[in-house]
């Protein structure tokens, strides 16, 4: 059989039931961030089920990544698809931007061209992609030298312990790959599926995360300073952020990307007693990063910063604390990964796939960090019509047909290629 017609017939074989059926299943197991034992044996069934050897890695107790492989017959490289099993949110209301608890996701369902389900856009659809793109293979009986291994990992959405947030749900930024990584599961070559509409995602921010606490007396609030008062004190710390932003944000640009520092957060005083001044108040800042920006410097600069306004009486001196951190990275369209999945999506669309660069974090910074050529690229991203009242994460489900058949033929291409 020719490389035609073979990558032909492995397109053919991809069903978009069977990739809605995936993408659906996985979405209505609930699995927010230190939840996701449950997914991680759905996903070891399937992968099964299709012949393939599929093992739990325990990351901590009652958690698990899952990790698939599907073996060649010898001498080609390994392409590993990776994916999060995390959710980002327990639901999204669609297009407004709120969000809210719900303690089971809302079923999944199929509104028109739309598949809607929890943690369908990121990144549930990209296993749908995967176990479609595994199964296509082996229905048009390609032969594969080298290896695919799927790796379903837990804890990547952005997250981190602080203060009284502790235990697996506040433990994210990348937790499992971590833990995959260092426990073995590295291969030639990684796609990341997280959400890009199909575009080739070459790389994403890094970030910083940092606490600052001010300290004022407690007293009677009624015979309290003002000026004195922890809460005061923390809106200049925030007012001098914003200046320091913009200083920031000059010195630190890139041409595909917008940097940013945030502040998320504040926590201070007792609101159940109000007649007492705040002790301390608490501000989160977020510091985005370029992808080979050292991260030390920003972090010496805001505690530089907040020194300088401190008062002078050391007992109500202000604390930083810097809680999470991780680095940005940048894939070049050099890359044999790159170059495969450039070439697959041509094949399959009949053009060159658009590029993207990410503001969020995501997991290709940890393997690129041990010498893994990584590319995100997935079927999520798309723009739901403005029209579209439904609730939820939505995907399209042409972009499921299309990304499996691009993975398949990017592992068609890239286990091949003589180890």
């Amino acid at each position: 059989m020719g490389v035609d017609e073979i990558k032909d017939r492995v397109q053919r074989e991809v069903r978009a039931e069977k990739l809605v059926e995936y993408a659906r299943a996985v979405c209505d197991v609930h699995s927010p961030t230190g939840q996701e034992a449950e997914v991680a044996r759905l996903l070891q069934s399937l992968m099964k089920g299709m012949g393939m050897r599929a093992e739990l890695q325990e990351v901590e107790e009652g958690r698990f990544n899952v990790i698939g492989l599907l073996e060649g017959h010898g001498g080609g490289r390994t392409l590993m698809f990776n994916g999060h099993m995390d959710t980002s949110y327990p639901f999204m209301l669609g297009g407004s931007g709120r969000s809210g608890m719900l303690e089971r996701p809302l079923p999944s369902k199929v509104v028109g061209e739309w598949v809607y389900g929890t943690g369908v856009d990121n990144m549930k659809s990209a296993f749908a992609c995967y176990l479609g793109a595994v199964e296509a293979l082996k229905r048009a009986g390609a032969r594969l030298a080298g290896d695919i291994m799927i790796a379903g990992v837990v804890g990547e959405v952005e997250g981190s312990s602080v203060g009284q947030y502790h235990g697996s749900a506040y433990r994210g930024f990348g937790h499992g790959t971590r833990y995959l990584i260092a426990h073995g599961g590295l291969a030639d070559y990684c796609v990341i599926g997280e959400p890009s509409n199909l575009r080739l995602g070459l790389g994403n921010c890094g970030a910083v995360w940092a606490k600052i606490t001010t300290h004022g007396p407690v007293m009677g609030s009624y015979r309290s300073s003002w000026e004195n008062s922890a809460i005061k004190r923390a809106v200049r710390v925030m007012e001098e952020l914003q200046s320091w932003r913009t200083s920031y944000l000059s010195r630190h640009r890139h041409p595909d990307v917008e940097l940013a520092v945030s502040i998320s957060a504040i926590e201070g005083g007792w609101p159940w007693r109000v007649s007492r001044s705040a002790g301390h108040c608490s501000v989160y800042v977020d510091v985005r990063t370029l992808p080979e920006q050292p991260l030390f410097p920003v972090m010496r600069e805001l505690r530089g910063l907040v020194r300088s306004l401190d008062p002078e009486e050391r007992s109500f001196r202000s604390e930083v604390d810097f809680y999470a951190t991780i680095p940005g990275s940048e894939i070049g369209m050099e890359a044999e990964v790159v170059q495969a999945v450039g070439l697959a999506h041509g094949t399959v669309h009949g053009k060159e796939p658009g590029k993207r660069f990410s503001q969020a974090t995501n997991d290709a910074a940890h393997f690129r960090r041990y010498g893994v050529p990584s590319l995100i690229y997935g079927p999520g991203g798309a723009r739901m019509p403005d029209s579209q009242e439904e609730i939820g994460e939505c995907v399209l489900i042409s972009n499921l047909v299309d990304c499996a058949k691009v993975y398949a033929l990017t592992a068609l291409d890239l286990c091949n290629r003589p180890a």
